[in-house]
């Protein structure tokens, strides 16, 4: 017979072997990230002239979320590119689905928080993952900031740091509102009836502050509104978010 533990040997040895699989699972949402780099999108100077100021992105990979990776970069003045794939790793093949890519321009107020918030945190210079205990996997998050030749990064699953979860809702706010395109854009070129589910959701997401820059949206927002064949509460819900943008754009301009 194997002799039991004592409680306070087993405690350690729960622990160290708690620490030891946080410690590894770590490691592997980390390789997984630096794996996944090459797939932020890169926002190329306006000219070769042009000196590229500095750039804040954001990395979210978590398998079996949808997507399971998307990428967000920022310029300080607004400038932006977001690219989101529907596979982790995304596939190198020829008839694989091609990820889905967006430049748009991110509001002045959000762009001067985002850079705002980076300096609070030091630029992601340090640790801010938690280590408090056992906590459930929300996703590897990645932020890192490049000025020139210099670039700092963190990685993260949760963070306690107040600037960091603001950053974190903020960027994952504007990435809800593009994939909301995504797949609005999708089902209406394939599935018109699709939208109504789509467009309930969203509107209750947008009632909860869940998403940001909702402008990304307009375009395929006053499609829909305008489209007779679409049901006449789906294009008014389209309507209402387009107001909405609308009012938003009106309070902007006068700050």
């Amino acid at each position: 017979m194997i002799p039991r533990m004592g409680p306070r040997i087993e405690s350690m040895f729960t622990m160290k072997r708690s620490q030891a699989v946080r410690t590894i699972g770590g490691a592997v949402l980390l390789l997984m990230s630096a794996g996944l780099w090459a797939q932020i999108p890169k926002l190329e100077p306006r000219t070769p002239a042009d000196k590229q100021p500095p750039v804040i992105t954001f990395e979210f990979l978590f398998e079996g979320s949808q997507p399971p990776h998307y990428g967000l970069a920022v310029e300080a003045g607004g400038r932006a590119a977001y690219r989101s794939d529907d596979v982790v790793p995304p596939p190198k093949s020829g008839d694989a689905a091609p990820p889905y890519l967006v430049n748009f321009v991110v509001s002045s107020a959000n762009a001067d928080r985002i850079f705002e918030l980076a300096k609070a945190l030091n630029y992601f210079q340090g640790d801010f993952d938690f280590h408090g205990g056992r906590i459930a996997n929300m996703g590897a998050k990645t932020l890192t900031f490049k000025d020139g030749e210099t670039a700092k990064a963190t990685t993260y699953n949760y963070s306690q740091n107040q600037y960091l979860q603001q950053m974190t809702t903020l960027l994952q706010g504007i990435a809800k509102a593009l994939e909301y395109r995504r797949r609005l854009e999708r089902l209406y070129r394939y599935e018109k009836l699709g939208l109504e589910t789509e467009l309930k959701q969203m509107e209750d997401d947008v009632k909860r502050n869940y998403v940001f820059e909702l402008q990304v949206d307009e375009s395929i927002l006053r499609q829909i509104a305008g489209d007779a064949s679409v049901m006449n509460i789906s294009r008014r819900r389209a309507e209402n978010m387009l107001q909405k943008i609308t009012s938003e754009t009106a309070e902007t301009g006068k700050q």
